[in-house]
């Protein structure tokens, strides 16, 4: 499976990052997410760049 987020710059004004969210080439959803502010207080959003995201069993969400 491969996930790609499509970000987009907002306007002044506007508080959030808007984007898409890809499943292996396939729109599977629109996303919000707070605005970046140099990660003050790791309250916002995720910094761009490239994750690898790994299967794992959770104690509290089972398989994610």
């Amino acid at each position: 499976m491969k996930l790609l987020l499509k970000r987009f710059p907002t306007p002044k004004g506007i508080f959030g990052t808007f984007g898409e969210l890809y499943v292996d080439g396939e729109l599977f959803c629109y996303t919000v997410e707070r605005e970046w502010k140099n990660n003050e207080g790791y309250l916002f959003c995720v910094p761009a760049c490239v994750y690898d995201f790994l299967p794992h069993e959770s104690s509290r969400y089972g398989n994610c």
